[in-house]
């Protein structure tokens, strides 16, 4: 699973297929694996079978056939989650509906994600003191989909502490609001680390 921003580093469009600017070469693929949406791709570490529309998306499978060069691969499911498996190469056309990539390698390290653009001026104390204190973090790090009520809500907590294996939702100083509680509950009932942390690195509170 990779942070958002650099699922929009790998995926320059919209689509599954993203191109480079001198569109010649196919830099990416996001490719879906939730099935509502009507597709059937299919991903592992070995290789790929992806449906990529029939004739209307021959261009781009043209371009993959005759390029040299491995593609990044993602795929997402429900909500904005996105994972990175490496990258896969052009091996041939299956049914003239899907092609069929072999995995080349690991790919880019995803430890080296792109500029952080830290929405509030709280997430933004917080990102300097995890650098500070070199404190490992991955912010905004995942989507949950939620039931909360009758409706189906997208989640996402501000960071992640890979050592200590928590999610941490970053708020002003004061008591959290009852939604931010509800949703962080949520993510607790689904098996997962989460706290609540309001104010800065100098003066905050852990809630629950």
């Amino acid at each position: 699973m990779i942070p958002h921003d650099l699922r929009a580093k790998l995926h320059w469009g919209r689509g599954c297929f993203c191109l480079c600017e001198k569109e010649t070469t196919v830099f990416s693929m996001k490719v879906s694996t939730n099935k509502r949406l009507g597709y059937n791709n299919m991903v592992t570490k070995d290789d790929a079978i992806i449906e990529y529309g029939g004739p209307s998306n021959g261009y781009y499978i043209r371009l993959l056939k005759k390029q040299k060069y491995p593609v990044h691969l993602l795929t997402f499911g429900k909500g904005a989650n996105a994972y990175y498996w490496g990258r896969y190469k052009y091996k041939q056309v299956i049914d003239h509906k899907y092609v069929f990539l072999k995995r080349v390698d690991d790919g880019m390290e995803i430890a080296e994600a792109p500029k952080i653009n830290a929405r509030s001026n709280i997430e933004r104390k917080w990102v300097k003191h995890f650098k500070s204190t070199n404190t490992k973090f991955c912010y905004e790090p995942c989507t949950f989909t939620l039931d909360i009520g009758d409706k189906s809500v997208e989640y996402t907590p501000d960071f992640f502490l890979p050592k200590e294996n928590i999610f941490l939702e970053m708020k002003g100083h004061g008591e959290p609001s009852v939604d931010a509680r509800m949703r962080t509950d949520k993510v607790r009932r689904l098996g997962f680390n989460i706290k609540i942390v309001a104010g800065d690195p100098t003066n905050s509170a852990i809630y629950f």
